[in-house]
C-alpha cells in the first residue's frame, strides 16, 4: 500500500511541474527560435534544461537547510541575511508581474483570434480587459475556484497537445528542421529560460513529499523532462510544417498567437488540427494566467497584510492587476517581451540566488547543521552556476538595450 501512496505521490509531483512548465512561454518558443533554426533551437533547450535543472537542485538544497514549509523570501533570509529577503522579495515581485503583463497581452490576442472567428472585429483594449475581468474575477473567488478551473481547463490542455502532437508531426518535412545559428538566439535566452520556471513550487513539493529526498530529486528530473521533450516535438513541428518565411512573419508578428494559429491552419488544411491548435493556445494563456494571478494575491496578501474579504480584496486585486494591465494598456503586443523580461527576474530568482544560497549556506556552521542533502559538485558547481547566471542576465539585458 505504502509503494503504491509513494508512486501516485510521484506522478502528481511530475504532474505540477509539466503543468507550471507547459503554459504560455511554449507559445513564444516558435517566435523566439526562427532566426536560429530547429537544431540551433534544440541545443538551447537542452542547454537551459540542464541550466535550470541544476537550479532547482540548488533550490532544493538550500530549502532543505531551513523547517519545511519556508517559502524563497524565508531561504533567502536565513543563508544571506536581510539584504537576501529584501532582493528576493523584489526580484519574486518583478517576476510574477512580468508574467501577469505577458499573459494579459496574450490574453488579449487570444479573446481577439475568438472574436474573429466569428467575425467580429473589437477594439484591442476591449480585449484586453474583458480577458482579465472574467479571469481575475475567478481569481478572486480564491483558490477553490481557481482549483475546479483549472482541473478543466488542464484536462483539455492535454487533450488538445496530444491532438496537435499527433496531428502535426507527420506533416513535417524533414528538409526544413536544419538550421544552427546559435548567436542570433543568444538574444532570447531569458525567454528560453521562462519556460523552464517551474522551481519555484520546489518549497511546496518538499511538504508534500515530508522531505522524502530520493522522491523529490527522482520527480524534479522526470518532471523537468518531460517538458524539455515537448518542447522539442513542438518546435520541431513549428519548423517542419511551416515554411521559413511563415515562422520569421510570426517572430516579427505584434499577435504571435493568433498567428501562429493561422499559419498552422494554412499549411495544414485539417480543420480539426486548426481547432486543436486553437484550443490548446487558448488554455496554455488561460492556465498560466489563474497560477500566476493566484500566486501573485497570495503573495501581496501575505507580504501587505491583507484579508481576501471586503475592501481589502478590491485593493489586493487593484494592486495584482492594476499595475501589468496599465502597461499592456500602452503597450499591447507585450506578450514575448514581457516573457523575456520575466527570464531575466527567473535566472536571478531559480539559478543564482540558490547557488548564493547553497554557497553561503554550507559555509555557515550553523545552517549547515541541518543539512540533510546536498548538491553534488563541491564548490565548483554553484560558483559556475553564478557566474554563468551572471552572463546569462548581462547577455538579455544587452540584447533589450541594443
Amino acid at each position: 500500500m505504502e509503494r503504491k501512496i509513494g508512486i501516485a505521490k510521484v506522478l502528481g509531483g511530475i504532474l505540477l511541474i509539466v503543468g507550471i512548465s507547459i503554459g504560455a512561454g511554449m507559445l513564444a518558443l516558435p517566435a523566439a527560435t526562427a532566426q536560429g533554426g530547429f537544431i540551433a533551437s534544440a541545443v538551447y533547450l537542452l542547454g537551459v534544461w540542464i541550466f535550470m535543472t541544476l537550479g532547482a537542485f540548488f533550490l532544493l538544497e538550500a530549502n532543505l537547510r531551513v523547517p519545511s514549509g519556508s517559502n524563497l523570501v524565508s531561504m533567502a533570509e536565513v543563508t544571506l541575511g536581510q539584504w537576501g529577503k529584501i532582493v528576493t522579495w523584489v526580484v519574486y515581485l518583478g517576476l510574477l508581474y512580468c508574467l501577469l503583463a505577458a499573459y494579459i497581452a496574450g490574453g488579449g490576442d487570444v479573446v481577439r483570434g475568438w472574436w474573429a472567428a466569428i467575425g467580429i472585429n473589437m477594439p484591442i483594449h476591449w480585449d484586453i480587459i474583458m480577458f482579465v475581468l472574467i479571469l481575475g474575477g475567478i481569481v478572486s473567488l480564491g483558490v477553490a475556484a481557481v482549483d475546479k478551473v483549472n482541473r478543466v481547463i488542464m484536462a483539455v490542455k492535454m487533450i488538445s497537445l496530444f491532438a496537435v502532437i499527433m496531428g502535426a508531426i507527420f506533416l513535417i518535412e524533414p528538409n526544413h528542421l536544419g538550421g544552427l545559428e546559435l548567436e542570433p538566439l543568444l538574444g532570447k535566452l531569458s525567454l528560453f529560460i521562462t519556460s523552464f520556471g517551474y522551481a519555484i513550487i520546489i518549497p511546496s513539493l518538499r511538504v508534500y513529499f515530508n522531505d522524502d529526498i530520493k522522491k523529490l530529486r527522482l520527480t524534479i528530473l522526470i518532471g523537468s523532462l518531460i517538458p524539455l521533450v515537448i518542447y522539442l516535438i513542438w518546435v520541431a513541428i513549428v519548423f517542419g510544417v511551416l515554411s521559413h518565411a511563415q515562422v520569421m512573419y510570426i517572430a516579427k508578428s505584434d499577435e504571435p498567437i493568433t498567428s501562429l494559429v493561422a499559419a498552422l491552419a494554412s499549411s495544414s488544411h485539417q480543420e480539426w488540427l486548426t481547432a486543436a491548435v486553437t484550443v490548446f493556445t487558448s488554455v496554455c494563456v488561460l492556465t498560466a494566467f489563474l497560477g500566476v494571478s493566484l500566486s501573485l494575491t497570495d503573495f501581496l496578501s501575505d507580504g501587505l497584510r491583507l484579508k481576501r474579504t471586503g475592501r481589502s480584496a478590491v485593493v489586493l486585486s487593484i494592486a495584482t492587476f492594476g499595475p501589468p494591465l496599465v502597461c499592456v494598456w500602452f503597450a499591447p503586443s507585450l506578450f514575448i517581451l514581457g516573457l523575456s523580461y520575466a527570464g531575466i527576474f527567473c535566472i536571478l530568482l531559480l539559478t543564482l540566488l540558490p547557488a548564493l544560497m547553497v554557497l553561503f549556506g554550507r559555509k555557515d556552521s550553523v545552517v549547515a547543521k541541518n543539512s540533510i542533502y546536498q548538491v553534488w559538485g563541491g564548490k565548483f558547481l554553484p560558483v559556475t552556476t553564478i557566474i554563468a547566471s551572471m552572463l546569462a542576465i548581462v547577455a538579455s539585458i544587452y540584447n533589450h538595450l541594443v
